[in-house]
């Protein structure tokens, strides 16, 4: 019987291998000598562990192309060809179904308008992942749906989603890995952003930061230690649904309440309040001097982003939006409002800045970090918690 409090030999193999691909995925290609030495794992259990992951096709083996004189090193890095993982962003007005390969760099991206109902939504998606996994040549490792609202982690169902609807209820994912046969993850919109912008975008190196996300609604999360706080069953960070606006001219929301900030300084409902015909068309008028009904609406911004920086303390806060994105004079504007709404030792304590990271991105983030959490027994899957350095 094997003694109390010992660390087993292939659960330590199981470890090891983890901390191999996150310092791959966070280092890019190293020999493994590098890696010994970038893990502190010796070079014969480095090398075991990366026997492992060759195996399973996590990694590849090859000569070091900027190698000039004597014998080529051999590098090792996560695979971009012959290997897949794949995203399904439900969204309004369109959804995106996108490709990537396991270093997590995009493939291709298709859009559709969202589907009136949840079973065209779920056909649809399943052709398209039918059709990438029947390429000849090509393995699937697993496929991320992200989506905005209300959703049970413990129960991977979407609870309540203001903005589409007809995902209420539902287990996209679930029903996906079902029918596909490989492993199959919903995450909410907000943290695969998350996840996109420590990948590839402003946050890489950064373990504590907040997001904010304008676009079609308005969601909120705040990554703490490496990790986005997702509450008790996943339903935290919805601030956008915190009521602003309660005079008679406040718009009604698709979670049936009136004034909520989503309905006053999303992308979406900016477009709106100006009558435009389109998002692009909002964002060129404002810059040609239409800027009455968007500054009427910043000091609600202002309001919500106070509330998370007095809630979270955040060091750091990203904005996703493409109306402060593509209009330069609206973020000096917002953060004078700022200077108004918040406690200025709050304010001075959290840089604002602009998110570079978008949602195909982070659905392909998505799938990724659950792929190699999933390296883990289940009860160490939040082992990196204990090491922040390790995340990718």
């Amino acid at each position: 019987m094997p003694s109390k409090g010992k660390i087993q030999p292939g659960l330590l193999g199981r470890i090891n291998e983890w901390r191999v691909l996150r310092t791959i995925q966070r280092n890019g290609s190293l020999s493994r000598a590098e890696l010994a030495r970038a893990t502190s794992i010796t070079a014969p259990t480095a090398s075991k562990a990366v026997e492992a992951l060759l195996r399973d096709g996590w990694l590849i083996e090859e000569d070091d192309a900027d190698v000039r004189r004597g014998r080529p090193a051999k590098k090792l890095r996560v695979p971009s060809k012959g290997a897949q993982v794949l995203g399904v962003v439900i969204d309004q007005p369109q959804c995106r179904l996108v490709t990537a390969g396991l270093d997590g760099v995009l493939r291709d991206e298709t859009r559709f308008t969202t589907p009136e109902s949840y079973e065209a939504l779920l056909h649809t998606a399943l052709t398209w992942a039918q059709e990438r996994r029947a390429q000849p040549k090509m393995r699937t490792y697993g496929l991320c749906v992200a989506m905005p609202g209300l959703i049970d982690y413990t129960e991977q169902r979407g609870l309540l989603s203001p903005n589409v609807h007809i995902t209420d209820g539902h287990t996209p994912a679930l029903d996906l890995q079902k029918a596909l046969g490989v492993p199959c993850v919903l995450i909410h919109e907000i943290h695969s952003l998350s996840l996109a912008e420590r990948h590839r975008g402003s946050a890489q190196g950064l373990d504590d930061f907040a997001l904010m996300d304008l676009s079609t609604g308005v969601g909120f999360t705040a990554v703490l230690r490496g990790q986005p706080f997702t509450g008790h069953r996943g339903l935290a960070g919805e601030l956008g649904h915190i009521t602003v606006n309660s005079g008679p001219e406040a718009r009604l929301c698709g979670c049936g309440n009136r004034g909520c900030l989503e309905t006053e300084v999303s992308d979406l409902s900016l477009q709106t309040a100006m009558g435009a015909a389109s998002l692009d068309e909002a964002i060129a008028r404002y810059n040609a001097g239409e800027t009455e009904v968007i500054q009427a609406h910043l000091d609600y911004l202002a309001i919500g982003i106070a509330a998370a920086i007095h809630v979270f303390n955040p060091p750091h806060l990203f904005l996703n939006s493409r109306f402060l994105q593509e209009c330069p004079a609206l973020l000096p504007a917002l953060q004078s409002q700022l200077a108004i709404r918040t406690l200025k030792p709050a304010l001075d304590d959290c840089t604002i800045r602009l998110a570079q990271g978008n949602k195909s991105e982070g659905v392909i983030a998505g799938i990724i970090e659950h792929l190699t959490n999933a390296l883990l027994p289940t009860s160490l899957q939040e082992l990196h918690l204990l090491d922040p350095a390790l995340a990718p």
